[in-house]
């Protein structure tokens, strides 16, 4: 999802790549007034770059990248330019605040995440003269740290990678392109942004390793937690199972990354490491509830924050419902195949509105509940409510309940608070009515742009031979009317 994330940024309604994205002036303005008159700017893909002259570039080479946060970017600038206009070096910048957050974010893919500023320096000895030079300048700013890229000494902003200056690219099996950098024999080698810091073998590091700031050598996350295995990553940071080695459980792990955003919108971001400390309170607040996870511990290491829930044996409701063996809609000739269906959708709508209401008895509005925050054991089908990154605490805050009123599952949120509003239960269950839904037909978001189509369905089903319990629940949750819904699953046997 990484690849397709970039394309629902520029329009609401198509998917576009970032390079339609119309540049705004803020950072512009700021380089024409910076670089002396014999400079020119220019719009490429999402960056604005800079150039003194025509002098020649090289094709590849060493790269320095600077990294920023939105609030620090015009200083970065005045910063920097400075330095590569000494050194008649072209750089290239993000072409707006709006690109510039999007890079930060999770959105972002991991090879590019972090990238505010890149600069060209003509050789390897410039190269050098001109990162220590930015070093020095950008000593006291903060930034993501940038994956793909070697951290220069202690810096929290500045970094470098070896990779190509020029665009050469090469049509691969698929029709796609790829870049490539030349090898000594003319060769070419694919130019790969990875979420790790990786150069061609045939090229020298500029400086040796530089020795591991911590000196624990334990594999063990804050000495005690195994990983196992990597269950998801993003730009923010991954999400890991791991064996406890006190208590001999599996457990899941959650990774923010400081300085990059959880969401990103038109108008504010919000701190992945500050979301990360936010779900950790609400699981404390839902402790002991057997729907949710059980939170562990909270801890930061080296530069990193973590959550530690327990393990929940299970997998998305998401990806629950593309069995075969729950599929209904193409089978509702088949009367035995209505019924197995039917007792299933059952058990799953009163659990699910069990563990709702039990997150709501402890003040908590869940906020975005989907199928892909819904954990389902296919055997017992007992569940699980996960990621509660954006769940509103009834007290109120400056950063998770303003997030919540935006952050939500494009389909899972109704059009009167789509765009955004103080939460209420009721906009937990009609984001439940959706994922009960989603059982039958995965179509919800296509209800944003025709929101008739809800109740043709619906109709549908009924005249297909669905039991008219099934749409009748979904239609009571979607209107907010929780009580109902609970009284159609508690009066109807599925199996008569």
């Amino acid at each position: 999802m990484e690849d397709l994330a970039a394309y629902t940024f520029t329009d609401r309604d198509f998917f576009e790549p970032l390079s339609r994205h119309p540049i705004g002036p803020e950072y512009v303005s700021v380089l024409r007034e910076l670089l002396p008159a014999d400079w020119t700017l220019n719009h490429f893909e999402i960056w604005v770059s800079a150039r003194c002259g025509p002098g020649a570039m090289p094709l590849q080479g060493f790269k320095i990248h600077v990294s920023s946060l939105p609030e620090n970017a015009v200083e970065t600038l005045r910063r920097v330019v400075d330095a590569c206009v000494r050194m008649e070096t072209t750089f290239k910048v993000a072409g707006d605040p709006l690109l510039h957050r999007f890079l930060n974010s999770k959105r972002c893919g991991r090879g590019s995440g972090g990238k505010f500023m890149t600069i060209y320096p003509r050789d390897e000895n410039a190269f050098r003269e001109l990162i220590h030079s930015i070093y020095q300048r950008l000593g006291d700013l903060q930034g993501p740290y940038i994956l793909s890229d070697q951290r220069y000494l202690d810096s929290k902003v500045v970094y470098y990678r070896y990779g190509g200056f020029k665009t050469i690219q090469q049509v691969q099996m698929d029709g796609t392109l790829s870049s490539v950098v030349v090898a000594p024999d003319g060769s070419y080698v694919p130019d790969e942004r990875l979420p790790y810091f990786r150069l061609p073998d045939w090229v020298q590091a500029p400086y040796a390793d530089v020795a591991a700031e911590d000196e624990d050598s334990s594999d063990l996350l804050n000495g005690r937690y195994e990983v196992q295995e990597a269950l998801s990553f993003a730009n923010t940071g991954g999400v890991y199972r791991a064996l406890d080695t006190e208590t001999g459980k599996l457990v899941v792990i959650k990774e923010a990354r400081p300085s990059t955003s959880a969401w990103t919108g038109y108008d504010f971001s919000v701190d992945s490491t500050a979301v990360l400390r936010r779900e950790f309170e609400v699981l404390l607040r839902l402790k002991n509830l057997s729907c949710v996870p059980q939170p562990i511990e909270l801890f930061e290491e080296w530069e990193h924050c973590f959550i530690v829930v327990d393990y929940f044996e299970g997998t998305s409701l998401a990806r629950y419902r593309a069995r075969d063996s729950v599929l209904v809609i193409s089978y509702m000739h088949e009367p035995d195949r209505v019924a197995s269906f039917s007792q299933t959708f059952r058990t799953i709508a009163e659990r699910l509105l069990d563990a709702v209401e039990a997150v709501h008895s402890r003040g908590i509005i869940i906020s975005d509940l989907s199928p892909n925050n819904v954990l389902i054991n296919a055997e017992t089908l007992e569940l699980a409510l996960i990621d509660f990154e954006s769940a509103c605490l009834p007290e109120g805050d400056d950063v998770t309940n303003p997030l919540a009123s935006k952050w939500f599952t494009p389909g899972f949120r109704s059009a009167a608070k789509r765009a955004g509003g103080t939460l209420e239960p009721a906009d937990d269950y009609y984001a439940l009515g959706m994922v009960l839904y989603n059982l039958l037909f995965p179509i919800q978001a296509n209800f944003q742009f025709a929101p008739e189509g809800c109740e043709r369905f619906l109709e549908a089903f009924e005249q297909g031979g669905l039991p008219v319990e099934i749409t009748g629940i979904i239609r009571a949750l979607v209107d907010g009317r929780a009580d109902d819904a609970r009284n159609i699953i508690q009066s109807w046997d599925p199996t008569t």
